[in-house]
């Protein structure tokens, strides 16, 4: 023992010397450069201090502690760097990335400090100090959003991911690994980004998400320029692997043989065992003996070369054993049959071996534990000495503290300041907007009685004439009687029409009508209304003709159904010639009923129907007013089918007659005879 410190006392005297024989100081070039990005300045900083890893740490040091401070700031995070990534030495790098990060917060330098909090928590995370480790990478993640350091900012979430991942917390590991994929798009690093897809996608392999597993594999299929055929042969493999867990041999076949050529290429001795294992397990699969055959040889020339695993050895026996099934060798088939049960038994007892040893490590560890333990309660009785030196403090603290909270209410009270003057612009542009719309109600309203009054005048004066006509002449014949009778029931009944719409429209405008649909057969209801018509207004001997399928059921309120038909079919007789024909169409497409009426009139121009329905109240407010009705109806009508969740539309010509559809839900209900009934009430 005497002569190993000896030994380290001479080891330790030479290195201190060397930097002596070199010159009494370490020179240095001083690469740092303002000029320069922090990436750059990073880069040849740690290039220079790498080519002097073999010059003492305090000796270094010495060095760094003459330079400025944003050249400090940086000397000291890449020595740290090196000490934790080359040199293996956590407390040295821990130390001197905590000067780093001294310095980077007096410069107010967030790209410093995101780095330094990275490292000191891989630092952390390597020493199995989860707390920590995941407060120190947090913090980096934070600062490297504020500086949009996409590349970082994936990778930190990425590297807390993938610890979480090894302590088997899937949950909170794909918060995390959502985090880097969500921002995946924004990072400049292809490499960065190929990492954070592989690495995510095999956190869900591990856990048996295969589909989401399969989708970023593809992903990074998609990204890979196809140089790093380590990382490919991985994905290929990864993919033939989920593939196997879904039986789909064929394509399992395709990606483990490409895995396993590039394993070949890479001489990856240590993961080809597996892929060729797989290729076997799909050979027999697919029940594909010659490469059944070929891969059972390559395995077993492996198995002679260098010592496999006993769990894939084992699972390979357990293969092999349907292998010889398959060629029908019995003989064979007992041997391995045997072989694989010894072979389990002796696991089965190493593995009770192996939980004995965890036994006593859990036990040597609850010890740590509670001297650990020991040691935080004699810490906490110092910080409890500590904190009675520290009234004053804690004082000033509370005086600038009610001075932050007085501050804080004033700011407060400004801001619900601005929040009410914002509510009252807002209340006087609500009260704006409701002025208008009275406005525009009141002239709907004045508009439409003008228009109510003009066609009530003409049937009503109708009726006033053709009695007074009566009461005049002191002699009919009969077929004048007849003739005035009709006229006055054509007056009439018109009159009623107009006032039954009103009525509809009124109640519609409040809401007073109460839809009620139901499933009903559509050709009866439609027949029976027109039915009615053709009795009381169609005096112009216009037929009718029906295509509506008896089987069509139809999802509606039948009597706005039936006051829909009964405003289209009137329009459709009073623009119609003479002994012409009105036709009645329904179709059903896709669950929707379609309904048209074609009747052959004088047609209408494109700009008529282009209005008709997108203008609605202000289709009776406008200026313009034609003699031949108001248009409520119609307007009616769309607000019927469009409380069905239907459409309703106009195709004319002039000349050529017009042709109004509208859609309505259709029912898949079957319809008892009572529903029938209730059709031709």
């Amino acid at each position: 023992m005497i002569k190993n410190i000896k030994y380290q006392f001479y080891c330790v005297l030479f290195l201190l010397f060397i930097p002596m024989l070199k010159g009494n100081a370490l020179e240095f070039n001083q690469v740092y450069s303002e000029e320069l990005s922090f990436n750059e300045n990073k880069a040849l900083i740690y290039q220079e201090l790498k080519s002097n890893i073999n010059t003492p740490y305090d000796t270094i040091r010495k060095y760094i502690d003459k330079l400025p401070t944003e050249s400090k700031a940086h000397y000291y995070l890449q020595l740290g760097k090196i000490n934790y990534t080359n040199l293996k030495n956590d407390s040295i790098a821990k130390a001197t990335i905590l000067l780093s990060l001294d310095e980077f917060e007096k410069l107010k330098q967030l790209h410093g400090i995101a780095d330094c909090y990275f490292y000191l928590g891989k630092i952390e995370g390597k020493n199995n100090n989860s707390q920590t480790f995941i407060k120190n990478i947090k913090k980096a993640i934070d600062c490297y959003a504020k500086i949009e350091n996409f590349n970082a900012y994936c990778i930190s979430n990425m590297t807390i991911a993938n610890y979480l991942s090894k302590l088997n917390n899937s949950a909170l590991a794909n918060t995390y690994y959502q985090n880097a994929i969500d921002n995946i798009d924004k990072m400049s690093n292809t490499q960065f980004k190929q990492a954070v897809l592989l690495n995510t996608a095999n956190h869900q392999y591990k856990y048996k998400n295969y589909d989401t597993a399969l989708q970023l594999y593809q992903q990074l299929l998609n990204e890979s320029t196809g140089n790093n055929l380590k990382r490919l042969s991985i994905v290929y493999n990864n993919i033939g692997g989920i593939y196997i867990t879904q039986r789909e041999w064929h394509k399992a076949r395709i990606y483990l043989s490409k895995a396993l050529k590039f394993k070949e290429e890479i001489e990856d001795t240590e993961t080809i065992p597996n892929t060729i294992q797989n290729l076997f397990i799909t050979s027999l699969s697919l029940n594909n003996l010659v490469d059944a055959k070929y891969y059972f040889n390559r395995f077993n020339d492996l198995n002679n070369k260098q010592r496999l695993p006993t769990s894939l050895i084992l699972d390979f026996n357990y293969n092999a054993i349907k292998y010889y099934a398959l060629c029908n060798n019995p003989k064979e088939l007992h041997i391995h049959l045997k072989h694989h049960t010894d072979l389990k038994d002796s696991l089965s007892n190493a593995a009770f071996s192996d939980k004995l040893i965890e036994m006593q490590k859990s036990f040597e560890l609850k010890e740590k534990d509670r001297e650990i333990a020991l040691l935080e309660k004699e810490d906490a009785l110092k910080q409890a000495r500590i904190k009675s030196k520290n009234i004053i403090i804690i004082a000033v603290s509370i005086i600038a503290t009610l001075l932050l909270v007085l501050g804080y209410v004033l700011l407060r009270q400004r801001r619900e300041l601005i929040q009410s003057k914002k509510r009252l612009i807002r209340q006087k542009d609500d009260i704006t907007g409701m002025n208008e719309q009275l406005r525009v109600s009141n002239l709907a309203k004045d508009r439409i009685l003008a228009v109510i009054g003009h066609d009530l005048r003409g049937p009503v004066g109708g009726l006033k004439e053709l009695i007074e006509l009566y009461m005049d002449l002191p002699e009919f014949e009969e077929d004048d009687i007849d003739n005035l009778l009709v006229a006055a029931r054509e007056s009439s009944t018109s009159t009623y029409h107009l006032l039954e719409n009103l009525l509809s429209w009124a109640n519609s405008q409040r809401g007073d009508i109460e839809f009620k649909p139901q499933a009903a057969p559509l050709a009866p209801l439609i027949i029976h209304s027109v039915q009615l018509l053709d009795k009381s207004i169609n005096t112009r001997g216009v037929k009718f003709s029906y295509d509506i399928p008896e089987s069509l059921v139809v999802q509606v309120d039948i009597n706005m159904l039936r006051t829909i038909i009964r405003n289209l079919v009137s329009n459709a007789i009073k623009y119609s010639k003479e002994g012409s024909e009105v036709k009645i169409m329904a179709y059903a497409k896709a669950n929707i009923a379609h309904l048209c009426i074609c009747d052959n009139g004088s047609g209408m121009t494109g700009e008529e129907t282009q209005s008709v329905f997108t203008k609605k109240e202000t289709y009776f407010i406008g200026s313009e007013y034609s003699a031949k009705g108001t248009g409520l109806g119609l307007i009616l009508c769309q607000e019927f089918v469009e409380r069905h969740g239907g459409r309703i539309w106009i195709e004319s010509e002039q000349g050529m007659g017009t042709k109004v559809c509208f859609t309505l839900p259709n029912s898949t209900q079957l319809v008892e005879e009572l529903t029938l009934e209730e059709a031709y009430r």
